[in-house]
């Protein structure tokens, strides 16, 4: 009882002792925190203002938070006595401001303009995640340490407590103590590639200047997956619905992060059949020219390390495959490089010629697509001599169970390369 009393007593010595913290220190990451408790609203609000009116000079986007985040009106605004749906769309707003201020994170109009959001909308309170999430890219400078020094963190259970060295030091982040947080709390990495996704949906066709982002998000899964003995459910589970969305993105930066992590993923885990299937036709869709030998490579790769899992490719795969136009060109440049196309012609060339002994209703459209396979790649005598076994392999099964008969011991001495 005792015990619980002293707990109802702590709780409610907090609102007065927060009020004479209040008057007497300000939080901020241009000045220390007595000499911005000396500078009232309006004097930070200028600062604000002076940030977003640079920022605007550099990115018009920034023009749509001026009557927001920015407006006069919001400079009486006081969040912990408002509704939830005001605060609601302010954590929206917020976070939509802070998708477009990444690439200019390290500029002095930014640091103005997070000045103001802290000051008035107490972002290191009320959008802690949003804010850490914002800053994590440029964990090794020393703004990165400012912005983490105003965040409140209430001791070991707190979610931000990992970043408690930092407040306390004043030294940078090292990369290994994000990647060692990152394994030990998985939710991190599943919070940090929604936070991604939202940015790259919001900046659209200039989503390549999220480059920090994207940068931090893949070094840090890599990192992950490169330590682990191990890569169970819970960390693909984390992962794959980011990777899935990098892999058909229109930001080029953002799938070839993508194309390296799943690379890294299908070298250390066992993926199921669906979920290899899915990022098979991704890659077979993808929308950059750049990027056509890189997504060739990895359908390799894939079809090496998971061919237990994946078996025949499904009709889906294949007709997606199919409708590539880009992929024999690009699978004849990979080969001219040096690279072992030979798992991916079988599985191809395997399954195509099942669809056609079953005269599937597109064994045209089957016939063409191999012919131009075979005819922009040039294999070498054992290569060829893999891929027609595997090819005769096919056909023999497929024609077994379509119901005919093939003396296949004598046709298979007839045809040896």
């Amino acid at each position: 009882m005792s015990t619980s009393l002293a707990a109802q007593l702590q709780r409610l010595a907090v609102p007065a002792t927060s009020a004479l913290y209040d008057s007497r220190k300000k939080p901020s990451i241009l000045f220390d925190a007595q000499a911005a408790a000396g500078k009232d609203r309006e004097v930070i609000y200028d600062i604000g203002i002076s940030g977003l009116q640079e920022l605007v000079q550099l990115n018009p986007a920034f023009l749509q938070f001026e009557d927001t985040l920015f407006g006069k009106t919001s400079i009486d605004l006081q969040r912990s006595v408002e509704n939830k749906e005001l605060n609601r769309k302010l954590d929206a707003s917020i976070r939509k401001f802070f998708f477009h201020l990444s690439p200019y994170f390290m500029l002095q109009p930014a640091h103005k303009c997070l000045e103001w959001l802290i000051r008035r909308y107490s972002i290191h309170e009320f959008n802690r995640a949003d804010f850490v999430n914002l800053i994590l890219p440029y964990h090794e400078t020393l703004i990165f340490v400012r912005c983490v020094q105003v965040l409140h963190i209430a001791g070991k259970n707190d979610p931000f407590a990992w970043l408690h060295g930092v407040k306390k030091s004043g030294a940078p982040l090292a990369k290994k103590s994000i990647v060692n947080h990152a394994a030990g709390s998985l939710g991190f990495l599943r919070s940090y590639g929604e936070f991604l996704e939202q940015a790259v949906a919001e900046l659209d066709n200039r989503a390549n200047v999220l480059q920090a982002m994207i940068a931090f998000y893949c070094t840090t899964t890599i990192g992950v997956l490169d330590g682990a003995d191990q890569v169970g459910e819970n960390l693909v589970v984390a992962i794959i619905k980011t990777l899935v969305k990098g892999l058909s993105s229109k930001a080029l930066d953002f799938t070839a992060a993508s194309y390296m992590i799943v690379g890294h993923l299908v070298s250390k885990a066992t993926l199921a059949k669906k979920t290899l299937e899915k990022i098979l036709q991704r890659l077979a869709v993808q929308m950059h020219p750049s990027l056509t030998g890189n997504a060739v490579m990895l359908m390799v790769l894939i079809l090496q390390t998971q061919h237990e899992q994946i078996g025949e490719l499904s009709d889906a795969v294949i007709a997606t495959i199919m409708s590539a136009k880009w992929l024999p060109q690009a699978l004849g440049r990979v080969k001219q490089e040096g690279v072992s196309v030979v798992t991916l012609l079988r599985a191809v060339l395997g399954k195509c010629l099942s669809k056609i002994c079953r005269q599937d209703e597109d064994l045209e459209l089957c016939k063409r697509f191999c012919e131009g396979l075979l005819l922009e790649i040039t294999l070498t005598e054992d290569e060829a001599r893999v891929v027609i076994q595997s090819v005769l392999d096919s056909y023999f099964h497929k024609g077994t169970t379509a119901g005919e008969t093939f003396p296949r011991s004598n046709f298979k001495s007839n045809t040896q390369i």
